[in-house]
């Protein structure tokens, strides 16, 4: 499996367009269904579907180890190649740095800053580094 790494965006390219888009639907995903979510051991997380049926099985998230994926369609079919995060992934981090530090979420927050977000996702890695 390939290393997925996070290419630069600039405002105008498609990339931004769709993590900005991903970014705000892993928000949500984490707002509606972030209860659900389990993580079955230091880097493997089940993370549910955002569709409306319950009855749909949880992607299994690979997060903070040497490799990031999802076993969702987005993952599969585009995130992958483009080395973009799927919603999944993004609400894993969401998840994942709530329940190190405690961190409040709000709600009302919206993702409009995608320099905040890059160099959100940058001081997280950092910290995943310093952990190991």
């Amino acid at each position: 499996m390939d290393t997925v790494t996070v290419p630069e965006a600039q405002a105008g390219d498609p990339f931004y367009a769709a993590i900005k888009a991903r970014a705000e639907r892993a928000r949500d995903l984490f707002r509606e269904r972030g209860s659900e979510i389990r993580r079955l051991d230091k880097h493997t997380w089940y993370c549910p579907s955002q569709q409306d049926d319950e009855t749909a099985p949880p992607y299994v998230v690979h997060y903070g180890g040497e490799v990031e994926s999802c076993s969702c369609p987005d993952f599969t079919h585009r995130c992958r190649e483009s080395g973009q995060p799927c919603k999944h992934i993004l609400c894993i981090g969401i998840a994942n740095a709530k329940s190190r530090r405690g961190v409040m979420f709000h709600t009302s927050a919206v993702i409009t800053d995608i320099d905040r977000l890059r160099s959100d996702v940058e001081s997280l890695r950092g910290e995943v580094q310093a952990v190991r």
